[in-house]
């Protein structure tokens, strides 16, 4: 197992075959969470909680343990990232695309999408307006800038 955070009610941990659960302090039970990433929330004008994720959901989990789906995708998610500066998850899908979503408006926004250009990692600069990706365009490996 490894601790991935504590709050008040539970404890997630990921197991070591990459499962998520939530281990509840008051009754030793744990909660399996049908994925296998998951972020903190430290964006302080947010509600304090997770964001956890499949190939195929991504859910909100607050310090209660209260799970929220925020949305379901007809893609698999490689990646998600948080926007602070935007209030908006960034979402990349397998094969390279990568969509800005706002999860109280439900809007989303393609940000890049390059055919056979599947993005590695990607960072967001929180005091910007920018991501950088690392991808590969015309077969040239490299790092990249966008607007968001």
């Amino acid at each position: 197992y490894s601790i991935l955070g504590i709050t008040g009610r539970y404890v997630l941990i990921q197991t070591d075959q990459s499962d998520l659960r939530m281990l509840w302090l008051d009754s030793g039970e744990s909660t399996y969470l049908d994925a296998r990433h998951a972020f903190r929330m430290k964006d302080t004008e947010e509600p304090s909680g997770w964001i956890v994720w499949s190939p195929w959901e991504v859910f909100s989990i607050d310090n209660n343990g209260t799970q929220t789906l925020i949305t379901r995708t007809n893609k698999a998610l490689f990646d998600v990232k948080w926007s602070s500066t935007h209030k908006s998850l960034i979402f990349v899908f397998e094969g390279g695309s990568i969509i800005g979503f706002h999860p109280q408006y439900r809007t989303s926004q393609e940000l890049f999408d390059y055919q056979n250009a599947w993005v590695n990692s990607i960072s967001i600069d929180e005091t910007s307006t920018f991501i950088i990706f690392e991808s590969s365009l015309n077969d040239k490996r490299g790092i990249y800038k966008r607007e968001l």
